[in-house]
């Protein structure tokens, strides 16, 4: 979807006085598709939702106001990569997402 696409839904929506501060706030965007797997059958370091995280042996797991957070995904940015078109992440490397 182009700005210009989005700017008809604004429109449509009523909120065409928004449309002004479209191009401050669209980004690009990866969308991901969740396939429902058994864990056991990965190798370390894959991209995946829930489960463990593989963290480094000299990272900590996160924690917020002394408790533990809890894992939500990681992604191998060599998976990731072909699909940013905006050139924003870097090209190796993992993502971790703990809330």
């Amino acid at each position: 979807m182009d700005t210009r696409e989005v700017q008809k839904l604004f429109v449509s929506a009523g909120l065409k006085r928004l449309t002004k501060d479209l191009d401050a706030l669209v980004r690009p965007s990866i969308r991901l598709v969740v396939t429902p797997a058994d864990e056991a059958t990965f190798q370390p370091g894959v991209s995946k939702f829930g489960g463990l995280p593989d963290l480094p042996a000299d990272v900590s797991w996160p924690t917020w106001q002394g408790l533990p957070q809890s894992f939500i995904a990681q992604f191998r940015l060599q998976d990731v990569h072909s699909y940013d078109a905006a050139g924003v992440l870097p090209a190796q490397g993992m993502l971790w997402f703990f809330l």
